[in-house]
């Protein structure tokens, strides 16, 4: 998810700080998603990955070279999917091995899984496997060279073809069938990182704002926000699931322009949660990498919750979640640190 020199004519870009503490709040939540609570589901899934889309979009050139620009997603996004795809290959095979007694049966599996490259599991017209957190890898990738695409066009036919390119994925994800690399998810994510490429555009009026007009504007959006996180019902990008439709979109809006604020107030105010959490933001690539293997293979909350003595539940629970998240984190950030990691990933050494 790394997005901040994924569409550079050059390697080297400013970043933005609040957007990286943004992006470290999102994965966070990611991964939070995945222990299956309800409480924190109706939290996290209302502006997690639309988020990440968004910043995605923030950062479009459009005087980058379209080749340079697909290169440049091929290095940072479709080879870190394999060379994950391929570690869970490798590793699934093995475990899948001492499980059930068969190689083949496990290495099919995965194999399935990795060349398909879907976020949750399908039955028709035939068996899916799953691959996990990496779907949003393949989704960013076709959302982003689409979005390259769209801006080609003249603008004021680009929120048309975006529209159009939502309902295609949408539809087709409702009325046909599941397509390979999560094309369908890519489709609808590509409205989010157009917005994204809007907030960037217009990014110097927003700045303008008076005080007061953005403090009135933090508040409606945050209470939108809770309005969502109260009635929610389902908003999973992975499937192309937006609950009610537009109105859960625009309140989905409302929730990614709240955290943006809260990241922007927390970078000014809260130096300390800033730094760890920008640490996060931009390792996030490396990260979530480490928790599709992670949550795949070896799934740090159920070896915790054998190691980890039974006391007061919510509690347990509490400290569970805090040393996974720690743990997952904290390899990916190791990771980062190799050189021939990042050199692989796309990233400078």
């Amino acid at each position: 998810m790394k997005t901040e020199n994924s569409s550079a004519p050059a390697l080297s870009r400013q970043r933005v700080d609040y957007l990286d503490v943004a992006r470290g709040i999102a994965l966070i939540c990611i991964i939070l998603g995945h222990f299956h609570i309800g409480e924190i589901d109706r939290f996290v899934y209302t502006f997690d990955v639309p988020l990440f889309f968004i910043i995605t979009g923030y950062f479009i050139n459009e005087k980058t070279p379209f080749k340079d620009f697909v290169k440049r997603k091929v290095q940072t996004l479709a080879i870190p999917y394999f060379i994950t795809g391929i570690a869970i290959l490798i590793l699934g095979t093995i475990t899948g091995f001492f499980n059930s007694g068969s190689l083949v049966q496990s290495g099919t599996y995965w194999l399935k899984a990795v060349l398909y490259g879907s976020g949750s599991f399908y039955l028709s017209p035939f068996a899916i496997n799953e691959i996990g957190p990496i779907w949003f890898l393949w989704a960013t990738f076709f959302a982003s060279i689409l979005v390259k695409l769209i801006l080609k066009a003249d603008y004021r036919i680009r929120p048309f073809i975006v529209a159009a390119a939502f309902a295609a994925g949408y539809f087709s994800s409702k009325y046909l069938f599941w397509f390979p690399l999560s094309i369908q998810s890519g489709l609808c994510a590509s409205l989010f990182v157009y917005i994204g490429y809007l907030f960037k555009k217009y990014n110097e009026r927003i700045k303008s704002l008076n005080i007061a007009v953005k403090i009135v504007g933090f508040i409606a959006a945050a209470a939108v926000w809770v309005w969502f996180i109260i009635d929610f019902r389902s908003f999973w990008l992975v499937r192309c699931d937006f609950g009610r439709g537009i109105p859960d979109i625009l309140r989905s809006l409302c929730a990614c322009i709240a955290v943006f604020a809260i990241s922007f107030f927390i970078d000014k105010f809260v130096k300390p949660v800033s730094k760890v959490l920008s640490v996060v933001g931009k390792n996030s690539i490396f990260i979530l990498c480490v928790h599709a293997i992670e949550i795949n293979l070896f799934p740090i909350q159920d070896i915790l919750g054998i190691y980890i003595p039974e006391f007061n539940v919510l509690l347990r629970q509490t400290v569970i979640i805090i040393l996974d998240v720690a743990i997952v984190c904290g390899i990916g950030f190791m990771l980062s640190k190799i050189s021939s990691v990042r050199r692989a990933f796309g990233m400078k050494a």
